[in-house]
């Protein structure tokens, strides 16, 4: 028996885990089939199968109402296969019961969160609420592996600013995901408040950009420029990085 390790992605949920499955030589090849309830598991033809699984789904139906016979999907499903099982249970089975497995598998979660913490899930903030914080503390887990699109704000992180006070002056200093460094003033002109360091970097039709952490609003790290309709302007400042060290061209306003 020989057996290979195929890399996939788990589909039981949206956020698409990585795994790894393994074929065996002895995989099966057709469906299994009791002739009854005691009897061994037999293969039989796909329509002798189907065939039984409609027949059992008329004879729940007709004893205990249309609503007996349920089902249950998922977020790995494509947009389009929802839309027809959806169709399938409402339309085919005529049937109300239909669910999404993420209540099933967050609900048992959702309850040992809160007697163990006092919260009902375990991430009570948005996921871009990462790329904005000053410390991330990860124990006893590989999110990379086990929750892929949660790195790419980790990632976000990593590439946002930090703030610098230069004679006087509140500097937000921006490595973009391409390199490129970008030196803007820290303080939001919408909220006054000194936090664009916090934003997050981004881009916008491929112009560099941070978003305020505050309003949303959308600036160019190039000019300073609001994107999103508003005359506001944060001044910027030359930049550059020399012998392992950030330099920033600060003058007196």
């Amino acid at each position: 028996m020989s057996a290979a390790a195929v890399l996939t992605h788990c589909p039981y949920c949206s956020l698409q885990c990585g795994m790894s499955l393994t074929s065996e030589d002895d995989a099966l090849t057709a469906p299994l089939m009791r002739a009854r309830r005691d009897g061994p598991l037999l293969p039989v033809s796909w329509d002798t199968a189907l065939d039984r699984v409609a027949r059992e789904f008329r004879r729940a139906q007709a004893r205990y109402g249309r609503d007996s016979v349920g089902v249950f999907g998922g977020g790995g499903l494509t947009n389009e296969k929802a839309y027809w099982l959806g169709k399938f249970a409402r339309v085919a089975l005529r049937s109300a019961s239909i669910d999404y497995n993420g209540r099933f598998c967050m609900s048992s979660a959702a309850a040992a969160a809160t007697r163990a913490f006092g919260l009902d899930r375990g991430l009570p903030f948005p996921l871009p609420d990462l790329a904005a914080a000053d410390v991330i503390l990860l124990a006893g887990s590989n999110a990379a592996e086990t929750m892929p699109p949660f790195s790419r704000w980790l990632a976000d992180q990593q590439a946002g600013g930090g703030a610098v006070l230069i004679g006087g002056e509140q500097v937000a200093v921006f490595r973009a995901f391409d390199g490129s460094l970008y030196a803007l003033g820290n303080q939001d002109p919408y909220s006054g408040a000194f936090v664009l360091s916090r934003g997050i970097v981004g881009t916008r039709d491929d112009i560099p950009t941070v978003a305020s952490p505050l309003h949303k609003q959308v600036f160019d790290l190039r000019t300073g420029a609001c994107l999103d309709g508003g005359s506001a302007r944060v001044p910027v400042f030359p930049v550059r990085q020399r012998d392992g060290h950030v330099e920033v061209e600060v003058t007196a306003r």
